[in-house]
This record gives C-alpha cells, sequence and structure tokens, in this order.
C-alpha cells in the first residue's frame, strides 16, 4: 500500500513540477526568494498531491507536503540568488523525493490508507514511467548534461540534414 501511494505521490510531484509548471513560473522563482510563483506553483503541489492519493485522509499528509514543498523552493530560490547559480536542481528533487517518501510511511503509521480506487500497483507503476518520460526525463538529462559540461551539438539551420 506504502508504495502505491509513493507513486501516485510521485506522479503528483512529476506533474506538479514538470508538466504544471512552466519555465517562465521557474524563472520567476529563481529571481525572489519567495514570489507569487511559488505560491502559485505550491497550489498545484497541494492540489496534485491530494487529488492523487485517492485517499479522503491524505490532506493532512498532502497540506504537510506542501508546506515542505514550499519551504525547498524557497530555500533553493536563496541558494540559487545568493550563490548566483542554478545548480542546485537535484538537491531540489532529492528533498522532494525523500519528502515525499518520509511522509507517506508516518502517514501510514498514523493512519490507514483508504484508496477510494483499487489501483493495480503495476499499472500505477507503468503511468508513473510513462509522465517521466514526458518531460521530467528531457529536463533531467538537460542538468545532467550541465553538471558534467556535456556539450551538445548546435543546430545548424544553414544546411539542414547534415
Amino acid at each position: 500500500m506504502e508504495i502505491k501511494l509513493i507513486l501516485l505521490q510521485i506522479i503528483a510531484h512529476l506533474l506538479a513540477d514538470f508538466i504544471f509548471q512552466t519555465q517562465k513560473m521557474s524563472d520567476r522563482k529563481a529571481q525572489k526568494i519567495l514570489s507569487p510563483s511559488h505560491v502559485y506553483h505550491v497550489l498545484i503541489v497541494g492540489i496534485t498531491s491530494y487529488v492523487l492519493s485517492f485517499d479522503l485522509g491524505f490532506w493532512k499528509a498532502a497540506l504537510l507536503l506542501t508546506i515542505i514543498h514550499l519551504l525547498t523552493d524557497i530555500f533553493k530560490s536563496w541558494l540559487v540568488l545568493k550563490n548566483k547559480t542554478r545548480s542546485y536542481f537535484f538537491l531540489d528533487q532529492f528533498i522532494h523525493l525523500i519528502t515525499i517518501v518520509g511522509i507517506v510511511f508516518v502517514y501510514s503509521f498514523f493512519f490507514e490508507i483508504d484508496f477510494l480506487i483499487d489501483l493495480n500497483l503495476k499499472i500505477v507503476a507503468v503511468v508513473a514511467a510513462f509522465v517521466f518520460c514526458a518531460k521530467p526525463s528531457n529536463i533531467f538529462i538537460k542538468y545532467i548534461f550541465e553538471a558534467f559540461s556535456i556539450e551538445t551539438p548546435e543546430e545548424n539551420s544553414e544546411n539542414p540534414g547534415e
């Protein structure tokens, strides 16, 4: 049960951080420690987290996830502004992932996970993989390339097909 809820929360996170958050929102968050984009983004995080839990009682955990997500994003914005670099992507994602896993296990310890819909674990895993492959994988690869200073060839518009 915990694994299924963790996967559902990872799907919610991927949707909120990569699909529903635009590049413009992400850029605005990097310009101030706390901006309207932070607030808008964290509302998306809270809604997706609660809705994709498929558990009416999960609102407490979704609220905690939302608050910790906001604090993590504020901390990342502070680091970016302080150090004039955007290389905190992996730290940010690691903190979000650890938070999701930790909160799901704490929630399942204190409350019974009661899914409204009986979802098959394999289907949830496949959906998580598809969501990851949609846009998040592209962004992860971009930051891996940046971290290891891997240059990509520039597109040559003068000689297409070469």
